[in-house]
Parts: structure tokens; sequence; C-alpha cells
């Protein structure tokens, strides 16, 4: 059997049938495909290894105050 080309994107009902059929939970990929996503769009706090959400680059947010002046 030839792999499918997966490059186009799917819809959630065509994913959560491909799932089921390899006896997968849907909520649990979800969650794991968009934990590693995440990294990709928001930036990490180098400080907390967080996901950033001041968006200040490290200038005067409040992990980087608390590094800086312990």
């Amino acid at each position: 059997m030839k792999a499918q080309n997966v490059k186009h994107l799917k819809s959630t009902p065509e994913i959560r049938a491909l799932l089921k059929a390899t006896n997968m939970d849907f909520d649990s990929v979800q969650n794991k495909a968009l934990n590693e996503y995440l990294s990709k769009i928001f930036l990490t706090c180098p400080f907390t290894d967080e996901l950033c959400i001041d968006k200040k680059q490290c200038m005067g947010c409040p992990s980087s105050v608390l590094q800086i002046n312990p």
C-alpha cells in the first residue's frame, strides 16, 4: 500500500477519521500538536522556558527584571 500524499490541508472531520482508523485519541493528538506548534508562533521566555505573554523581548518584562535584580 502506498503512503498517501498528506501535503494538502485536511479538514477536522478528515483528521478525526484518520485518527479513529489508527485508534488514536483526537484530543490527545490535538493537544500534543498544538503544544509543539505554539513554540513556533510565540516567543519563548529564555528565563522561564514558558511562552512569552508580554512580547517585550526581555525589555522590562517581569521575568527579565527578576533575573537581573534578584
